[in-house]
């Protein structure tokens, strides 16, 4: 979405700062327009004015909805053990003081 925004204009960064900040509505399903209802006002008279501003807008209503479907699974009891084990096993074999770069 970051590659849509006019980068040299304040106000369009503002409006990505904006559109980050949203919260997750659950699993709500919002239009753009609804969307908007939730910028503050100065991002809300941006999106109005800045097409380049509303299709991103737009698709952020579009990812949103996306996962709002989606189901979430929990993890079952071994995985962070089972994680834990396979980050000290490789670092074991990169040996001390090495990055995983």
């Amino acid at each position: 979405m970051g590659n849509l925004f006019q980068r040299e204009s304040k106000d369009c960064r503002s409006f990505q700062d904006a559109l980050e900040d949203l919260p997750v509505k659950g699993n709500a399903r919002l239009s753009a327009e609804e969307w908007i209802g939730e910028l503050p006002a100065a991002e809300a008279k941006h999106a109005g004015e800045c097409v380049t501003c509303h299709t991103a807008l737009e698709e952020f209503a579009e990812t949103r909805n996306a996962l709002a479907g989606m189901a979430t699974v929990e993890a079952g009891p071994w995985f962070v053990s089972r994680v834990m084990a396979a980050i000290v096993e490789g670092a074991g074999r990169r040996g001390p003081g090495r990055s995983l770069e």
